[in-house]
């Protein structure tokens, strides 16, 4: 049976610290994109309606699906990149 050390128990509290900072953060992250991607949704469906299906209205809507997926792919990328500098 393997013992701890006692100097080990400090290491284990910052770890936990450390992890449950994580968690937060990560809960953070995943309501502020909720956010932002319900804004997103609101912006496309007002486009979508002033549109009125011209032509130019329907470019328009489709630059901003392309962006909101930029977008999209940029915040995947900063999690990602928070997640995995620690």
């Amino acid at each position: 049976m393997k013992h701890h050390e006692p100097h080990d128990e400090p290491e284990n509290l910052n770890l936990a610290f450390q992890v449950a900072h994580l968690e937060q953060e990560l809960a953070s992250y995943k309501q502020r994109t909720r956010e932002a991607i319900g804004d997103l949704v609101g912006d496309v469906t007002q486009y979508v309606r002033e549109a009125v299906h011209t032509k130019a209205g329907y470019v328009l809507t489709q630059e901003v699906l392309i962006d909101i997926d930029e977008q999209l792919a940029a915040l995947d990328d900063t999690i990602i990149r928070r997640v995995f500098k620690r």
